[in-house]
């Protein structure tokens, strides 16, 4: 999707699609400061923040979408972000994705979006008819969106539920797909997106069906991994960027979402050369689209780096760990995101990365720091009993025992 929409909700399950359980602060990040929600603006749904928000943004109210409009539809992130896991369970590549996509998999209304195909034309930052002439990356990337025929953005499911809390407001189908997924019937959410697909595919010139039939696919594929079918995933993947390239063209944000996913997929068959290629293709995409200090940019640097260890390179895969954390706490410390929790837990994935890595180069007291920053914050969002929780642990303990 226009990337930086494409996101993850806050965790706090929906109870019902127009009923929401809302947390008044999401949990502390790193350094303890609290992140602020900001009010829902076509700049936070499509880039999911706004570095110029508020008095010193000079996009004016009436350039922002005060109600979603377009060809609405599901969307659904994948796995995003690999983590390493423990030293004292060393795993292989695979056994690293399937307990990625357990993590995730704890909640899957988190993956869960409610997605909107917009023309491209809308991001032009205009006032009053004439072009803004401020000078920041946030709107030099909103011009390079604006070239699009389409482009999509979504709202995080609970962030959308307490913005326009009408259950009519969403379509029937899109409820009924949301549902499913949300009470991990995964089959049953397969079936809905199957029907969608055979329609958007056979009839690809009736309304919006040949841009959303990429996005549909890739849905089925995040599905398959969700319900532990890899096999299925990655071909599906794989036809997802094929049309989505067709669609809306060779390099645009939605070709990097598939692209990077793909990149996961082969990191589990251990074909390391190919992920990098292609995760290298979708960084290349994603600063382009969206800026090199993206968070989106961020996490497939971590899988890049996840390549790097996997392949031997330890020193280039710390360093590029630490690009990736900086960048995400950066992000993070603006306080901007409609979907602070699982920002958080990113942040605490690359961060706990760049602690295995200061561990296994034997850098004990780095480690221990970086562990003991992001515990707390894995446990906001997982719980106390999460596997990850224990991995985190288990790394703590070492670098702790060796520690000077």
């Amino acid at each position: 999707m226009a990337e930086g929409g494409r996101g993850l909700s806050s965790a706090g399950s929906p109870q019902g699609i127009g009923k929401t359980t809302h947390q008044s602060h999401p949990p502390s990040p790193i350094g303890g400061k609290q992140i602020a929600r900001k009010p829902l603006t076509l700049m936070t749904a499509v880039f999911g923040e706004c570095f110029c928000y508020g008095s010193r943004c000079p996009i004016p109210e009436e350039t922002v979408s005060s109600k979603p409009h377009g060809s609405q539809f599901v969307a659904l992130d994948g796995i995003e972000c690999l983590a390493l896991g423990a030293m004292t369970d060393e795993q292989t590549p695979k056994q690293r994705v399937i307990e990625t996509v357990r993590q995730l998999s704890t909640q899957p209304e988190r993956l869960i979006s409610v997605g909107y195909l917009m023309e491209g034309a809308e991001l032009a930052p205009t006032t009053n008819g004439s072009p803004i002439s401020a000078n920041t990356s946030t709107h030099r990337n909103m011009e390079a969106l604006a070239k699009y025929d389409r482009i999509t953005m979504s709202i995080p499911l609970e962030v959308w539920s307490n913005s326009y809390p009408n259950e009519r407001d969403l379509r029937r189908d899109v409820r009924k797909t949301i549902d499913h997924i949300k009470g991990k019937e995964f089959d049953l959410a397969l079936q809905e997106f199957d029907s969608r697909r055979k329609e958007q595919i056979g009839l690809p010139n009736q309304g919006e069906n040949r841009y959303l039939a990429g996005v549909t696919v890739h849905n089925m594929a995040v599905v398959n991994a969700l319900a532990g079918r890899d096999d299925a995933a990655l071909p599906l993947f794989q036809e997802a960027a094929k049309l989505k390239r067709r669609a809306f063209g060779e390099e645009h944000p939605e070709v990097a979402v598939s692209l990077d996913e793909i990149g996961i997929q082969l990191f589990a068959q251990e074909k390391f050369e190919e992920a990098l290629t292609v995760f290298n293709e979708a960084r290349i995409i994603r600063t382009k689209t969206l800026g090199a200090n993206h968070p989106k940019v961020a996490m497939v640097m971590n899988n890049i780096a996840c390549c790097n260890f996997q392949m031997g390179d330890s020193l280039a895969a710390l360093e590029t760990f630490k690009e990736a954390r900086d960048i995400q706490q950066q992000s993070l410390a603006m306080g901007s995101s409609a979907k602070a929790n699982l920002d958080l837990l990113h942040v605490a994935t690359t961060s706990c990365n760049y602690g295995y890595m200061h561990l296994r180069l034997k850098h004990y007291d780095e480690a221990q720091t970086i562990f003991e920053e992001n515990l707390l914050v894995q446990q906001s969002v997982l719980g106390d009993h999460h596997k990850t929780i224990k991995d985190t642990l288990s790394n703590l303990e070492i670098a702790s025992a060796f520690h000077s």
